[in-house]
């Protein structure tokens, strides 16, 4: 008997053995869990690549002469392996880049499943260490060389996606975002870290998601466009915008006196209030739902690990540190065409300023290089680009929700829709040269040494003006269909896959 009850002591202390032992395990396993995430959330950083946006394929920096390259890369070595730089001759002097640490840049960009045309354009600059989110909104229009011809820079995602189908590749989307981010690393000689496609479905969702973006509308707002399947009717006054109707509020354009330019500010009075809401309303379940609608409707490289590191910095941004700025330049007709020539001199100072992750300026015979921005046989594009009287202003988020943003308006005049804008419009009275276009990958675009010219006589062109109603669809129906042949009818699964 008493054998029995020291066995049952003894197999009753193995299973209080074995209940500690799980026990343990689970709390280990629990602070092991809890560890790892305060590390993840308080030390984890995203990787960047560090090395200079401005050199050539061979690697040769081109804004240093050449004896200079060897001084150079001697001078980085010894920084960074903290040697004494006075054991060679010179080295003081010699410049070196280094990049600065929690400071990235983003493209994002917005279309809609019309056409490929990519009518918002961003970059955006996010300095984690401090806190400071600055914005570059690109005008659709920007005159930008590809391929020997001159076009809009909306439409170079387009271009790239063209290119990335006739190379075989099997993420279209994604080879094309990261072609478009080189083009413009060369151009500005800025490090693109990421970059972000948005269509409408998720930009409409997330406004949902977060209970609509409370904003004071400046103006009504009314436009129709069947073709784009587009209705926005907005009354003015204070207001939460849903979804839908924040569409509307961002897309419009047709009644601003500078058209792209009046979105823009429209659209950073939307991006402070947007921002704003979000720090209101953060939850978990709100994050939660936010992260479903970008892995449905965005096309981005950023993976999840970065995307919870950049969501809880921006949670702590304050609006005083929100700058916004439109790229400057200003609209012209060359050709027959609008275009928006930006002012080099005043691009490369916002780029130094304000999206230079380096810890020296670029360069400024390194910026834009290969004048990609303007075009070199046109006296009415160079001398524009060239212009160096004019500044630019900046809009501080904390300013622009607290006193708003003025945006000209023009007269209460009838709508005037894409197809009456054609049926108006006059033929230029010079005839003396032709236009020819050419067709590249897939895209007609108007030759570089061909801008000066005008059409034959009968050819008509958009408004004369960009002060006169541009409207929402001044894209031509004719430049929407190739697009859409090319890219969507073509091949409709592309779509679904890569988006």
């Amino acid at each position: 008997m008493s054998e029995k009850k020291n066995k049952n002591k003894t197999m009753h202390g193995r299973r209080l053995d074995t209940w500690k032992i799980v026990l343990i395990s689970v709390a280990a396993f629990f602070l092991l869990l809890v560890s790892s995430a305060y590390i993840f959330v308080n030390v984890y950083v995203p990787s960047v690549d560090d090395d200079l946006a401005f050199h050539d394929d061979k690697g040769i920096l081109t804004y240093l002469d050449n004896n200079s390259v060897r001084k150079y890369r001697l001078a980085r070595v010894i920084m960074e392996f903290g040697r004494e730089s006075d054991r060679i001759s010179g080295i003081e002097d010699t410049p070196v880049y280094i990049r600065n640490s929690g400071v990235y840049n983003f493209l994002v960009l917005g279309h809609d499943k019309v056409a490929l045309n990519t009518d918002v354009i961003m970059i955006v600059n996010f300095d984690t260490n401090n806190g400071n989110i600055n914005v570059m909104q690109l005008p659709r229009d920007t005159y930008i060389e590809k391929g020997g011809y001159g076009r809009k820079i909306n439409s170079m995602f387009a271009y790239h996606v063209g290119k990335a189908r006739k190379s075989g590749s099997k993420n279209v989307y994604h080879d094309a975002l990261s072609g478009l981010c080189e083009t413009l690393e060369d151009a500005f000689k800025i490090e693109l870290d990421n970059y972000a496609l948005v269509n409408l479905d998720a930009f409409k969702n997330i406004v949902d998601i977060i209970g609509g973006v409370p904003i004071d509308v400046p103006e009504d707002m009314d436009y129709d466009d069947e073709f784009q399947n587009l209705s926005i009717h907005i009354k003015k006054g204070y207001q939460v915008l849903d979804g839908e109707t924040a569409m509307g509020f961002v897309r419009f354009r047709s009644g601003y006196v500078n058209a792209d330019i009046g979105r823009q500010n429209a659209q950073k009075l939307f991006m402070t209030a947007l921002l704003s809401q979000v720090q209101k309303n953060f939850s978990v379940s709100t994050i939660t739902k936010i992260v479903e609608q970008a892995l449905k409707n965005i096309t981005t490289d950023i993976n999840l690990a970065d995307a919870i590191y950049y969501a809880k910095s921006a949670l702590s941004v304050d609006l005083s540190n929100l700058n916004m700025m439109s790229l400057p330049g200003e609209a012209l007709y060359a050709n027959g065409v609008s275009y928006y020539i930006i002012y080099r001199a005043s691009t490369y100072d916002i780029v130094n300023k304000y999206f230079n992750v380096y810890n020296l300026d670029i360069p400024e015979k390194a910026f834009d290089r290969e004048f990609v921005f303007t075009s070199e046989s046109s006296d009415k594009i160079h001398s524009v680009y060239t212009r160096t009287d004019v500044d630019y202003v900046v809009n501080n988020g904390e300013s622009v929700s607290s006193d708003g943003l003025y945006i000209p308006r023009l007269p209460d005049v009838p709508v005037v829709t894409e197809a009456e804008t054609e049926a108006v419009s006059e033929p230029l009275a010079d005839t003396t040269e032709q236009t020819e276009s050419a067709e590249v990958d897939g895209e007609e675009e108007t030759s570089d040494t061909e801008l000066d010219e005008v059409p034959e006589s009968g050819e008509t062109v958009e408004y004369e003006s960009v002060s006169e109603d541009d409207t929402e669809s001044e894209d031509t129906e004719e430049e929407t269909d190739r697009l859409s042949e090319e890219t969507d009818s073509e091949n409709e699964e592309t779509d679904i896959t890569e988006e």
